[in-house]
């Protein structure tokens, strides 16, 4: 993982790796079928969140109201995201052009909206279309609506850069190697794959990350 060069970097995309864990072999499947660990997408946000600041809100405010919007704001679009798009799109590109459907016509009803609601009257009672009413209802007036995706906007803005976008679109890192077995050999490598749609390496693998010194926000 090059963050110094980002252009010779391998990529990663952390939204590949949101998972279902029902059982073992979950962890390991990738069909589109959409099934995911609910809370997987929580832990994103949040660490997101907490790894990113927006100036104007995180430090003059003091409210945590703003962050807490936020966050619903953002967990219904990456819901949306993964239940609406194939594994290719997947990625922080389509939840900024999600972000740009925000705008409300005439009559107060925006694009992301309308998107939202046809999910509703197919899957009311999903988690995605929960958080997205909860958003509507602590936007209360237009101007708080705003504000909250002006924030969620300035928060993903670094994705809309060019080399950064290409690093996130999609994922090689093979991160799911990770505590796999080490010898291709292995037994319990083979039924894992036996069992999973996409192939898993073996354990054997090292991760390095370079990153700029002179740059605090890495």
């Amino acid at each position: 993982m090059n963050l110094d060069e980002k252009s010779q970097s391998n990529h990663y995309n952390p939204i590949v790796y949101v998972k279902q864990l029902d059982n073992f072999y979950d962890i390991l499947e990738y069909e589109d079928n959409h099934k995911i660990q609910e809370d997987d997408v929580m832990t994103l946000i949040n660490t997101l969140i907490a790894n990113t600041k927006v100036e104007g809100i995180d430090s003059t405010t003091g409210d945590p109201f703003w962050i807490k919007a936020e966050m619903i704001y953002l967990q219904a679009l990456f819901y949306y995201t993964i239940r609406h798009y194939d594994k290719r799109h997947q990625n922080f590109t389509t939840v900024l052009n999600l972000i740009r459907l925000s705008s409300p016509n005439n009559n107060g009803v925006s694009e992301l909206d309308s998107l939202f609601l046809e999910w509703e009257a197919v899957e009311p009672d999903s988690i995605g279309v929960k958080q997205y009413k909860h958003f509507k209802v602590a936007a209360g007036t237009p101007k708080m609506m705003s504000t909250i995706i002006m924030t969620a906007t300035a928060r993903l803005a670094i994705f809309n850069i060019k080399e950064v976008h290409e690093l996130t679109d999609d994922d090689d890192m093979e991160l799911e190697r990770i505590g796999m077995p080490v010898n291709d050999n292995d037994p319990l490598l083979k039924e894992i794959n036996n069992n999973s749609k996409k192939h898993i390496g073996n354990g054997k693998i090292a991760i390095f990350i370079i990153t700029k010194p002179s740059d605090r926000n890495i």
